[in-house]
């Protein structure tokens, strides 16, 4: 389970050293859109895409944005579980064709930022360039992993906040928003997890959805989504859902896990899945 929030930009006279941009950009829309609906209060359904056919079933189910799921580019675009493995590049490059397909605001998953706070500047600047709305950071270890996967490890708080203050001043518009995303309660509890939301900035909750791997099944979960939104009343359609567990064995996640098994040593395994955790992997 990850924590989504929304962050204010914090001044500090050390970081406006950082070099600024050569030349002024003009800016899509797509920002100040997603500022707009901000504004509006409420909650935004954001559903998550990760390609052309995604990208465009979400808008013309009539969601009013959308948002970039980092496992579900990875997973389709690589094949791969998403460990980290998929570059700044490759992610900005694909969220540049997705926004400019889109007329509707998008958001961004670049994971990490791809580095320390430096890495982080260029990272924010590289994703606006491309349309993006605004993107979210995590704050996990590189090489980090998806969310809902064990084995996740942290970044220091001090470390977290700077690369949240990089992120904001590397902005050339305000308005393009910079979302912190906290990985820390499957490590640090709920305590440490409220501690870092407290210190990254004011929290808010914006919801996610795996992408379906059919066209056909997304477009009716799209429409069955806005049906429940509409008259607030739950819908039982077990034909539109796929649990995580199918995802893990569709990506082969024991694969995944038998590898790192053979590639890491026993202190690695043992950070990040305990004295237990490293016994049932062997065991495998």
């Amino acid at each position: 389970m990850a924590a989504i929030l929304r962050l204010i930009q914090v001044d500090d006279p050390a970081m406006s050293a950082l070099p600024a941009p050569s030349e002024e950009i003009e800016m899509n829309d797509g920002a100040k859109k997603f500022r707009e609906l901000l504004a509006k209060g409420g909650l935004i359904v954001a559903p998550g895409v990760y390609d052309g056919y995604s990208a465009r079933l979400v808008e013309k189910a009539g969601f009013e944005m959308a948002a970039t799921t980092g496992a579900g580019i990875s997973n389709s675009l690589l094949g791969i579980d998403d460990i980290g493995v998929m570059g700044l590049s490759e992610n900005v490059n694909h969220c540049r064709m997705l926004a400019r397909t889109l007329s509707i605001p998008l958001t961004a998953d670049a994971d990490t930022g791809y580095g320390n706070p430096m890495n982080v500047h260029y990272t924010v600047q590289m994703f606006e360039e491309a349309g993006l709305a605004g993107i979210n950071i995590e704050d996990q270890v590189h090489p980090k992993r998806c969310g809902h996967m064990p084995g996740k490890e942290v970044i220091p708080l001090v470390e977290g906040v700077k690369k949240i203050e990089a992120a904001c001043l590397a902005r050339r518009d305000d308005a393009f928003a910079i979302i912190a995303r906290t990985d820390a309660l499957a490590i640090e509890g709920i305590d440490g997890m409220l501690r870092r939301a407290r210190a990254y900035a004011e929290a808010v909750s914006l919801p996610r959805m795996l992408p379906a791997a059919a066209i056909h099944g997304m477009t009716r979960a799209l429409e069955v989504m806005k049906e429940v939104i509409a008259s607030g009343e739950p819908a039982d359609r077990p034909d539109l859902l796929v649990d995580i567990d199918a995802i893990m064995r569709l990506m082969d996640y024991d694969a995944m896990r038998e590898l790192e098994r053979r590639l890491l040593n026993t202190a690695a395994l043992e950070t990040k899945y305990g004295p237990a955790g490293e016994a049932s992997q062997a065991a495998r």
